[in-house]
């Protein structure tokens, strides 16, 4: 999910999902996934450029539900008077706390598991076969389909598929689907390395942590990748972004994490040496020197050895190392 990704309720109006405005629907999962086992995104979904929020907000037309993150980056903290409700999976910002909120915040391997589980515990009639397989759909591929290698499985994802499972999605067919599923998402011939970026980014103490569906080692091979670095961070008002890489081919996974800066190397390494020195968890890193053609001034990269650490356990350490830069800065 990407950096806003959040349900809107307009009273008087239909919930609309707000995604930003640089991510069509298509970069999320490809429209004829959707149209042959869903249902016309266009139709659920509306770009962040298409609604005046703020005029929404001001009108007290304006009821926010974040889902599968916390965090507002700085662009958006306005809305924050607007948000009722959160459902994340991600570990709780100690910025964020959200007081006086409906906070739903639980460890889990795809944020749809908290949101299937919300579904039925308030309104079970509301999922329609329909919208049992749009939440399988997100249950499996966010579990890599409960692979023991990813490691992401937990007991509340196996009961939330078994429940859509109930409702009428066909388990017989859950390889395939995550197979179609897991295709459309590593395909980015339609999206620009930009748009790569802030596809599915979260923030960590305002460091941006932009997740891809490819590796890295990968994205740095696309034509004009360093200029959409260098546009990225300049846009996010940033000294640091942490871009972490996957690729999943069966039961392989494979991982790799980028360090990259514009102007301040010494940011970059207490970064790369918190990131380097956890141990819980122990990431692992071998660093990869990239072919001359490839390299690109400012960025590192390693190969994550531990395939088992998501970026959801990357995002505190990551934190952890921006409040320590703050506090160096303070002294």
């Amino acid at each position: 999910m990407a950096d806003l990704h959040l349900l809107c309720h307009d009273p008087g109006h239909h919930a609309a999902l707000i995604i930003p405005h640089q991510t069509s629907p298509h970069g999320v999962i490809k429209g004829e996934v959707f149209a042959h086992h869903y249902c016309n995104i266009g139709d659920l979904c509306r770009a962040l450029d298409s609604i005046n929020l703020k005029q929404l907000q001001v009108a007290g037309k304006l009821e926010l539900t974040l889902v599968d993150h916390h965090v507002l980056s700085p662009e958006n903290e306005f809305l924050s008077a607007s948000v009722v409700e959160i459902v994340d999976h991600h570990p709780q910002d100690p910025s964020w706390l959200w007081p006086q909120k409906k906070v739903v915040l639980t460890t889990v391997g795809s944020c749809c598991t908290l949101v299937a589980n919300e579904v039925i515990k308030r309104c079970p009639q509301l999922i329609s076969p329909q919208v049992a397989m749009l939440l399988y759909g997100a249950i499996i591929l966010d579990t890599a389909c409960f692979s023991q290698a990813a490691d992401r499985t937990t007991d509340l994802d196996l009961r939330m598929a078994a429940e859509m499972e109930a409702r009428g999605v066909d388990s017989e067919g859950r390889e395939k689907l995550f197979e179609e599923l897991l295709a459309a998402r590593c395909d980015v011939s339609h999206l620009t390395p930009s748009q790569l970026l802030v596809k599915d980014m979260k923030i960590a103490s305002g460091v941006p942590v932009p997740g891809l569906p490819i590796l890295v080692e990968e994205f740095v091979t696309c034509p004009n990748a360093a200029e959409a670095l260098k546009e990225f961070s300049a846009e996010k008002e940033t000294d640091v972004t942490v871009i972490m890489g996957l690729r999943i081919d069966g039961d392989l996974i494979w991982r790799d994490i980028a360090v990259f800066h514009l102007s301040k190397p010494e940011v970059a390494h207490e970064v790369i040496e918190w990131l380097k020195r956890s141990t819980d968890p122990a990431l692992e890193l071998e660093a990869v020197e990239l072919a001359p053609p490839h390299q690109i001034p400012g960025l590192q990269l390693f190969r994550q050895l531990n395939i088992k650490v998501s970026r959801k356990q990357v995002l505190p350490i990551v934190r952890c190392a921006a409040e320590s830069l703050v506090k160096q800065c303070q002294h």
